[in-house]
């Protein structure tokens, strides 16, 4: 797995340390934006709805919600792992 990674990242180790590192932060945030399990179902299953048929069941602003909290958590759960890891590479080089 890591052999793939050596290319593109100088410290794969750290990598998966920073991926590691990020999960408790990150199930904090899951638990402020959707609360649990049951609304967070809720929140893909709004954002799965086609707009045109959301909207005609008054429900458009809610998955226009529902998207944004899913998009918010996803850029989060990327960026923040990738945030860690370029700091501290920056201090290890």
């Amino acid at each position: 797995m890591l052999q793939s990674l050596i290319p593109w990242v100088d410290h794969p180790w750290l990598l998966l340390a920073c991926l590691a590192l990020s999960v408790p932060p990150l199930r904090d945030i899951w638990r402020m934006i959707f609360g649990d399990a049951a609304d967070f179902a809720e929140d893909l299953r709004l954002a799965a709805l086609p707009d045109w048929w959301a909207w005609l069941q008054g429900r458009y602003w809610d998955g226009q919600w529902a998207e944004l909290k899913l998009t918010v958590f996803a850029l989060l759960c990327v960026g923040l792992p990738a945030a860690l890891y370029r700091i501290i590479a920056g201090w290890v080089n």
